[in-house]
């Protein structure tokens, strides 16, 4: 797999939950593994998705990425729907 190198975080949104993903892995055809910390129990926990064309848009949704305080959102409830959110704008929706 093409290693992935973003400037910010990457959050994963799934079943209303939100989580930090440390690493992605390939585990087979378009499925992958995420290494993920749950945002509000701050356990690690281990996502395995199948997933055509995950590389494709974390590729282009990094280059909207600008600063290390960016975050990329990746709403899986949504049907994989991606949105980099600037840290201003995630600092007001925190308020």
């Amino acid at each position: 797999m093409k290693k992935l190198c973003t400037k910010g975080s990457f959050i994963l949104k799934d079943k209303e939950r939100f989580f930090k993903v440390i690493a992605v892995k390939p585990v087979g055809s378009n499925r992958h593994a995420f290494d993920c910390r749950d945002l509000e129990s701050k356990s690690n926990i281990v996502l395995t998705f199948t997933m055509s064309g995950l590389i494709e848009a974390l590729n282009k949704a990094s280059k909207f990425m600008k600063r290390p305080e960016d975050m990329l959102l990746f709403d899986l409830d949504n049907g994989g729907l991606w949105k980099v959110i600037p840290k201003e704008q995630y600092e007001k929706i925190a308020k």
